[in-house]
């Protein structure tokens, strides 16, 4: 089964967040607020409105200049599980059988697994 790698599919998902008309499907969490709406001065501590959203708490992902923070390896991880049930469910497939190449490689490249999924996969790949 061919399985996108991580850069892939992270391209893919901001290439597809990125060419969304709808606006809603562009918004992400602000990186200077986190999502609060509000920032504290590095100074005196006052909390002030954020500068980037302004107060909104979400900004556009088309204006971010950065955007290699927005999909985490967490991520990819928990969609190509999802979408191997899928389809091993449709397919008639064993998903332990199919995902176990999958979740060695994910460990071997990124050091660890997921806390959701670690101990049910250390049991498998093991």
């Amino acid at each position: 089964m061919l399985i996108a790698t991580y850069e892939e599919w992270k391209d893919g998902c901001l290439e597809q967040a990125k060419s969304s008309k709808a606006k809603k499907d562009r918004m992400v969490d602000c990186h200077e607020c986190l999502g609060s709406g509000e920032v504290e001065c590095h100074c005196c501590g006052h909390e002030a409105t954020c500068d980037s959203c302004d107060g909104e708490c979400q900004v556009d992902i088309k204006d971010l200049p950065n955007t290699s923070h927005l999909f985490h390896e967490r991520d990819y991880y928990t969609a190509v599980i999802k979408d191997l049930k899928s389809v091993c469910r449709f397919t008639n497939k064993s998903f332990f059988l199919e995902a176990l190449p999958f979740i060695r490689g994910f460990k071997k490249q990124f050091r660890y697994l997921p806390k959701r999924y670690r101990s049910r996969a250390t049991k498998i790949a093991a």
